[in-house]
């Protein structure tokens, strides 16, 4: 990761699998404070019961 996605991370406190989905072009004309609305996938496992 660098910079960026380690300050999203942070302040955010998203999944690095949903950082890592950010893309240049969703963010590139956000100013300083800007809002930048983020979807979180959750994604739930299957476990088996015995």
């Amino acid at each position: 990761m660098d910079l960026p996605h380690y300050t999203i991370g942070i302040n955010t406190n998203l999944r690095a699998s949903d950082i890592l989905q950010i893309r240049v072009k969703q963010v590139r004309n956000h100013k300083h404070m800007d809002e930048i609305v983020i979807a979180k996938e959750k994604k739930l496992c299957a476990e088996a019961v015995s």
